[in-house]
């Protein structure tokens, strides 16, 4: 039967219906496969948040140029 190993399924198998599989998996796959993707997707999202964040960082630099320190004065003016 497919998807069944040991007598229990996974939580990823392929349609029994089609035969088809999802991208990137991989019937029979060891564990130390598993580590590898895993190793690999993980790397990959650090690598791209933080792309996004200094993306971010750099958007909202350039857009509060001038208010953030006028705003800062402000907030820091006891007077």
């Amino acid at each position: 039967e497919v998807g069944v190993d040991c007598g229990r399924v996974g939580l990823i198998t392929c349609d029994k219906d089609s035969g088809e599989c999802p991208g990137f998996f991989q019937n029979g796959a060891s564990l130390n496969d598993d580590y590898i993707s895993g190793g690999v997707c993980l790397v990959l999202s650090l690598f791209l948040l933080f792309v996004c964040l200094m993306a971010l960082v750099n958007v909202l630099q350039r857009g509060l140029a001038g208010m953030s320190t006028r705003i800062i004065y402000k907030a820091t003016n006891v007077n």
